[in-house]
């Protein structure tokens, strides 16, 4: 369980990195993200606010304790997940390689929570 609320705090943290420095910084976090084209500041900046919005929910779901709800977050991380590839796919850009990595590091620390929890049952 206590991976599990790991990967919670991850997310949170994560979002909130990510939704203020594409919200206040968008050009130097994509340079620092290998990004080899810079992409407008405008998109980034409302995709920094979305981050931002989103890390509030997951802060209050590892807050709350309502961890029944991480099969839910392993969904939608898996479609996050298909979404980058494909988007690197089509533009190469190793940003988006940056950006799953991140992602690829929660989704395994709650995958092998979730085993260590069913385990344990």
């Amino acid at each position: 369980m206590r991976l599990i609320k790991f990967s919670f705090y991850y997310i949170a943290a994560y979002l909130v990195l990510a939704g203020a420095a594409f919200l206040f910084v968008p050009a130097q976090f994509q340079k620092l993200l290998f990004a080899s084209e810079i992409y407008d500041a405008t998109p980034m900046r409302i995709a920094g606010m979305f981050a931002l919005l989103l890390s509030i929910v997951v802060f209050q779901l590892a807050r709350r304790g309502l961890f029944e709800l991480y099969t839910t977050t392993l969904f939608a991380r898996a479609v996050a997940l298909v979404i980058i590839v494909s988007l690197y796919f089509q533009t190469r850009n190793p940003f988006f390689l940056s950006m799953l990595a991140i992602v690829c590091v929660g989704v395994i620390a709650t995958l092998v929570g979730h085993f260590q929890k069913e385990k344990g049952k």
